[in-house]
């Protein structure tokens, strides 16, 4: 990025390319150094000689991880769904209080999360808390929870109307000491997806927004990323196309059984239409219009992911179909991705357009609902 700020990208890249062929190196700095020449060379738009080191950057990514096994994603969506099947969650006990401070934003990495809660925490009644670990971190202590113990999702069915609250509360209690003033704490942490049903459990009242991009661009960015952390499915092409369909089908069922629905933001919508789009995010929030939310990138707060480059400018058009300059090279990835290989946004009707009213704030009976500003 300095390089290509300061228009030295072909020193770098021939610099790079040199150390690369010099030079002995560990396999962590290797990915580094294969990773930074693939973007370079994608700056100069040299995309067939970028493609064979964002190849090579994750080839040492995936020898320095444990074998995948993509059938595990599967088992573990089933799983989820059949947890959180619409009969199910019409059974199952919620939390009695009815807080609309949480807000969480989910979705693939890389498909927009970033921008969403950018825009929204320009908001001076939002608090950006960027992606918090809890909801997930709470997945995998419920298993102790019940006795006997079960695994989750599972141990959901377990699980009494008094431990949710608890559970609920606690977790308010940690949003509330990051802004104590704040009337909505975004949670951008893309993998809830996964616990959606959980969420809707614990804060029926709580915003849920879903950020849909092309599942080619999607994958394509989730592989030509250095990642901190373990994200073992963005290492090969087949992978991401198999665990984005998983993605495909849970984020369907949710569409189905979730109540009230979630607001759905397509990428590419919301960088056609900028404006229409903010004011359906903040709208959906239950908020007043902000003209800042407009200008998110003079925002001076801290973006700890791997977007933080990108929400520090206007919005642009630069990464809307770019798959397309590196379709010769994505043959496992699209024969991975089938059916939802250029998907649009979910026909569902329960999807709200900018202009249509938000999902009505009601507490469940016997509950009580937070007053919303």
């Amino acid at each position: 990025q300095f390089a290509h700020h300061v228009d030295r990208v072909d020193e770098a890249a021939d610099w790079l390319e040199g150390l690369l062929r010099s030079a002995a190196f560990t396999p962590p700095e290797r990915d580094s150094l294969h990773f930074a020449l693939g973007w370079l060379y994608d700056r100069r738009r040299e995309f067939d000689r970028a493609f064979p080191h964002f190849r090579s950057g994750n080839e040492c990514k995936r020898a320095s991880q444990a074998p995948v096994e993509p059938d595990r994603w599967r088992r573990e969506v089933d799983a989820i769904i059949a947890a959180f099947g619409a009969d199910a969650l019409a059974r199952r006990p919620r939390t009695t209080e009815y807080p609309q401070i949480p807000v969480f934003i989910v979705g693939m990495p890389r498909s927009g999360t970033s921008l969403v809660e950018q825009i929204l925490a320009s908001h001076p009644a939002v608090f950006g808390a960027g992606e918090r670990r809890e909801i997930g971190d709470l997945t995998k202590r419920l298993p102790r929870s019940v006795r006997p113990e079960r695994p989750y999702p599972e141990c959901i069915a377990h699980l009494d109307a008094e431990r949710l609250q608890e559970f609920a509360r606690d977790h308010l209690a940690r949003l509330r000491r990051l802004a104590p003033d704040a009337q909505r704490i975004t949670d951008k942490m893309p993998g809830n997806f996964f616990h959606l049903g959980l969420i809707r459990l614990l804060f029926p009242g709580a915003r849920i927004i879903h950020c849909v991009r092309d599942p080619r661009d999607t994958c394509l960015s989730c592989y030509f990323q250095q990642f901190v952390g373990v994200h073992a499915y963005a290492y090969d092409l087949e992978h991401l196309g198999i665990y984005y369909s998983q993605y495909h089908r849970l984020m369907a069922h949710w569409r189905r059984v979730l109540d009230p629905p979630m607001l759905e933001l397509r990428y590419e919508a919301l960088v056609e239409r900028p404006e229409e789009w903010s004011r359906a995010l903040v709208d959906f929030c239950g908020l007043p219009w902000d003209e800042r939310c407009l200008r998110f990138y003079e925002s001076k707060r801290v973006v700890a992911t791997s977007s933080y480059d990108q929400v520090r400018h206007p919005i642009y058009r630069g990464s809307l179909g770019r798959w397309r300059h590196y379709e010769r090279h994505l043959a496992p990835l699209l024969h991975a991705l089938g059916p939802q290989e250029s998907e649009a946004a979910p026909a569902d009707p329960r999807r709200r357009e900018p202009g249509a009213p938000a999902p009505a704030s009601r507490a469940p009976r016997g509950g009580k609902a937070d007053e919303a500003p």
